[in-house]
């Protein structure tokens, strides 16, 4: 049993002051976390690493017009600003639906037939997503007169990576890879959301692959 010093103070709770000894080791520590909460805050903002820069459009819808292509994933082919005819090239763009869940259903009477729709841009890089607007889907009074370049089997060939779910790595989630996202992927693939398979070449660039 420690034998209690004549100097020792005794604080209560409800007086006024507290003693001398207290109040001083208590201004000191609190002069120390004030130091100290913006140095630790720093450190762990430096130690974070950046963002990756994708975008995604929130509450900003635009008006598109395209052909609508279900297979392998729904997708509509858009001619490009400028270009038209037989030679006019296209941008393949994947449509998605608000949620964590593919658009199969909501274009799936559309298949092959041009089209007039609202949607919200999702990108990344070069690589594009609309996530459309649900009920916005109506046939098209623009003929599109060119068509889409013929798919071309490239053989077989060996590459390394890691499996994302499209939409959130486009830029709904940010960061939308690594173990992190991993759940969210998993539950965004198997409701019918592409997954991509994010490669590294040896330039150091990234190449994005659609699985099927």
């Amino acid at each position: 049993m420690t034998k209690r010093r004549d100097d020792d103070e005794f604080y209560v709770g409800y007086a006024p002051k507290a003693p001398q000894s207290t109040a001083r080791h208590v201004r000191i520590v609190a002069v120390a976390l004030v130091i100290a909460a913006p140095l630790v805050a720093t450190t762990l903002v430096s130690a974070q690493g950046h963002f990756d820069v994708a975008t995604f459009e929130f509450g900003q819808t635009r008006d598109f017009t395209g052909q609508i292509v279900t297979q392998p994933y729904p997708h509509v082919l858009i001619e490009r600003p400028g270009e038209s005819g037989a030679d006019a090239h296209h941008s393949r763009y994947l449509l998605t639906v608000f949620g964590k869940v593919g658009a199969d259903k909501h274009v799936a009477a559309f298949d092959g037939q041009h089209v007039d729709f609202e949607g919200t841009l999702i990108y990344r890089d070069d690589q594009t997503m609309i996530e459309l607007v649900e009920g916005s889907l109506r046939p098209s009074m623009r003929v599109q007169t060119s068509q889409p370049a013929a798919v071309r089997r490239m053989g077989i060939t060996t590459v390394q990576g890691m499996i994302v779910g499209s939409k959130c790595f486009m830029g709904v989630m940010v960061p939308g890879h690594g173990k992190v996202h991993r759940a969210c992927a998993a539950r965004c693939i198997s409701s019918g959301t592409p997954p991509i398979l994010a490669v590294t070449d040896e330039t150091g660039g990234a190449q994005y692959i659609l699985l099927i």
